[in-house]
């Protein structure tokens, strides 16, 4: 357990390194990492015990309109992080992009990830989600991986209660679309302890201790 861990934290760390602001580099460096992560349960379930014990990362965990977020590790100060998503509900989201770049692959269930582009020519800056168009639709599904760019704009449309690991890289420029822009909240620690017991039942993680850790600190 603390050889994974060990290795889990010296690799994590060297993301550090890398130039985000040119993931096309860097991107098959960041899906190397996440498949040795995805592929031990037994690390991501120290991770989620841990994180059930760090207050931090419980307040920065939480929903939004698409899916619940389970931030298991942030380095800081550059904000990379390793995350799980569950996603709430099977509809298109709004077009938008991100600050950032990343690399995720579906543990369980499946999404389609579609891709846009303007339909007229304009600065980068200035697109609406009206000047768009899809271009490219892709199914997503358990063991799947892929990675998108800053520079990307798309939206997903989620089979409910579907599971991504993923990593984040940090901000490297303002979200013309808006698609970080929301207003953080964090989970009710009812909402938490359903979601762990999700994770538990999919046998995503294993059983551990984790509500138990979690209601000691949580809302102290």
């Amino acid at each position: 357990m603390h050889d994974d861990l060990n290795w889990f934290y010296f690799a994590f760390s060297e993301l550090e390194k890398l130039d985000w602001h040119n993931f096309e580099k860097i991107y098959l460096q960041v899906e190397r990492l996440l498949t040795r992560i995805y592929a031990n349960r037994s690390l991501i379930s120290d991770l989620l015990l841990r994180m059930s014990q760090n207050k931090e990362l419980i307040q920065l965990s939480g929903p939004n309109e698409s899916f619940k977020k389970i931030i298991l590790y942030r380095l800081e100060p550059s904000g990379i992080e390793l995350r799980l998503h569950i996603f709430n509900r099977y509809d298109l989201e709004k077009p938008h992009d991100h600050r950032l770049s990343f690399s995720t692959v579906v543990i369980d269930g499946c999404y389609t990830n579609v891709l846009y582009q303007p339909n007229k020519p304009l600065p980068i800056n200035a697109i609406k989600t009206s000047d768009l168009q899809p271009v490219c639709y892709t199914k997503v599904s358990a063991g799947m991986m892929y990675s998108l760019s800053h520079n990307a704009i798309h939206a997903t449309i989620a089979q409910p209660d579907t599971v991504t690991l993923l990593i984040r890289g940090p901000y490297v420029k303002p979200a013309w679309l808006n698609g970080d822009a929301s207003v953080p909240k964090s989970f009710e620690q009812s909402s938490l302890i359903e979601i762990i017991n999700t994770l538990q039942n999919l046998k995503i993680v294993e059983s551990r201790n984790y509500l138990e850790k979690f209601k000691q600190v949580a809302y102290e």
